[in-house]
This record gives C-alpha cells, structure tokens and sequence, in this order.
C-alpha cells in the first residue's frame, strides 16, 4: 500500500500566499510584474509607512524581509500589521513564531486571529498546530472550516486526517474536494485510494491530472503502478516527467528503471540529478556506477553530498574511495564520522 500523503503544510508569508493575498490588495511576489531587486528598492518607502501604521505598508514590508531572509524584522513587521487588522499578516506572524520554536500556544493565538478574521489560511494552520499537539479533534474542526472555504490544501489535510482513522469513504470526499479545488496533491492522495480499493481506471485517471498539473508524486504513484503491469515505456516517461519537476524519488526510480535496462549513461544522469535534489539513494547509486566507470574523483563528489546530508553509508564509501587513493588523513575524517553515525563497518 502506498503512503497516503499527509501535508500539514503551513501556507505562510506574502511571498508564498498566493491568490488568498492577492485579493485582499497586498502585494506578493506573485502579484507583481517587479523584479526582487526593484521590490527590495521599495523598503525605504515602506519603512516610511508602517512608521505611520499604514497596515499595507507594514505586511508588504514583513513579507520583502522575509524575502531577505530577515526573520526577526518580518516577524516584528507581521506583527503591526496584526495588530492593525490585516489577517494574512497574522497568518504569517503565526507560522514564523511556530518555526522559531516558540509554545505553539504563540503561534495559535496568531492563526486563531487569522482564522476569525476569514483567512482560510489561519484556520489551516491552526489545525495543523492541534494536530501537533495531538488534538485531532481539534484539527479537523478547523480543516473542514478552511476546505469549506475553498483551500484546497486544508481539504486534502481533513482527508489525510481520516485516512489516518481508516475512514477511507469520508477520506475520499474530502480529497476530491480538494482537487475538485485544483489541489493537486489531494488528486494524488484521491489515486492512492482508488488504487488501494483495485479501482486501477480511477486510479489512473487522478494520478494524471495530478501529474499534468505539476504534482510529482502523481507521476511517480502512476509509474509505479504501472511497473506492476509491466509498461515500462509509459512509466519511464512519466518518472522522466517527475524528475523534469526535481522530484528526488523520481529522478532515483528513473535511473533505477534505465540501470536495469543496461542504459548506464542515461541512468548516471537520472542518479546524478536524484542526488542534487536530495535521494541519498541516488547518491549512493551514482557513486558506485562511476566507480565502476572509472570516474572515482565525480564519485567521491556525489557521496560526499549525501555524507553532509546525514547518509552514514556515503561517509564511508567517500573514506573507503579516499583510503584506495591513497589520501589517508582525509579519508580518518570520513571514517570517524561515518562510524560516529551508527556505521559499525568505518569502526575499524
């Protein structure tokens, strides 16, 4: 059974908010027609304004600062914009003080606001805090609030929220509300059951429209279905779309498919871009398929990014490479660390 994917997402920030902003007046980066650079030319002028408590002015200059990178003042810029009655500011303020490691009980109180306010967003975010708190009750009173206010994201967390409680016939409701919304990911999720129930048309059918809309793991769940009929072609073009969308797991599967095939060229690319956007696997994989080919200086490149990701076996296939090259102090370094994350075998 495939995992049902469960996204607590917190939709934050004018930058990030998308249409729910842009109706209300404030300015995103997806609104504007600007460059970053011309935007961030626009901090002066905003400074000016949110000094004078203009709650515009004080939300679009939270959200260029977050843009900057410059938490601390989004934060405290959100925060004026709350306090002036602009929801989305209190939306934002609230997903940045739940990654600051603040008491959930801040960030609530700020996605609470939001959610009073008529921000679908806030009422989102607000179950998705409940939920951490192992509140579902909670969660799901709020994530039918923001689904039936037309997010979509918040009808796929209601749906995934009853998967969970193996309420598979609610569950299914509420995924094809969510892509009935044009959230793709819930058509994703809609897939999974129908190809859970053996209903493989359906399956197929929302594993597509997911898919031709830009959800990776809709190609993905497709080609793997697809694999267990045995149509290689279609699944590799649909791993190869997924992987055009820098989705990981359908970069490694593709070279995994080109591997068995004996297409080693193609499936060293398919690997090497897997490992740029984060498989460990693909990493692992394109590793040995250069050492095989002689490339052990690329090799060693690609292990060591897994390596710094946390993968202990790519620390120790980079000290093992280094060790063979003859660079044994470097390779003690990869070695100890490797055996420091649990590896028995760099213990030596």
């Amino acid at each position: 059974m495939k995992s049902i994917l469960f996204l607590i997402l917190l939709n934050t920030h004018g930058v990030a908010i998308g249409a729910e902003t842009c109706k209300m007046g404030l300015f995103v980066f997806d609104c504007q027609k600007k460059s970053s650079d011309d935007l961030v030319k626009e901090i002066p002028i905003l400074e000016a304004a949110c000094k004078k408590k203009d709650p515009i002015a004080c939300h679009n200059l939270g959200a260029l600062q977050f843009q900057s990178g410059n938490l601390s003042k989004a934060l405290e810029c959100y925060k004026i914009a709350c306090d002036l009655e602009v929801m989305a500011a209190c939306n934002s303020a609230g997903s940045i003080e739940s990654k600051n490691g603040a008491s959930l009980t801040t960030a609530k109180k700020y996605f609470s606001k939001a959610c009073d306010g008529k921000f679908s967003s806030g009422c989102n975010n607000l179950g998705v805090a409940y939920a951490n708190e192992g509140k579902m009750a909670e969660a799901k009173k709020q994530y039918k609030n923001a689904c039936d206010s037309g997010l979509g994201l918040a009808c796929l967390n209601m749906g995934a929220a009853l998967a969970q409680e193996k309420n598979s016939a609610a569950s299914m409701g509420y995924y094809k509300k969510g892509c009935d919304l044009k959230y793709f990911p819930a058509c994703t999720n809609l897939g999974i059951l129908y190809e859970d129930s053996n209903n493989k048309t359906k399956a197929k059918k929302f594993y597509n429209l997911a898919c031709d809309n830009g959800d990776a793991f809709g190609c993905n769940d497709l080609a793997l279905m697809l694999h267990d009929q045995g149509n290689k072609k279609e699944e590799l073009n649909l791993l190869e779309q997924s992987c055009k969308l820098q989705n990981a797991k359908g970069c490694y599967l593709m070279g995994n498919l080109l591997e068995k095939e004996g297409k080693v060229k193609e499936s060293i690319a398919a690997y090497e871009k897997g490992c740029e956007f984060g498989s460990d696997g693909a990493c692992t994989n394109v590793t040995d398929l250069l050492l095989k080919d002689g490339q052990s200086g690329l090799a060693v490149n690609y292990a060591k990014i897994a390596c710094e990701r946390g993968d202990m076996t790519s620390c120790y296939n980079v000290a093992a490479v280094l060790s063979k090259s003859g660079k044994e102090k470097e390779s003690k370094a990869f070695f100890k660390k490797a055996c420091a994350g649990g590896f028995a075998q760099a213990c030596h």
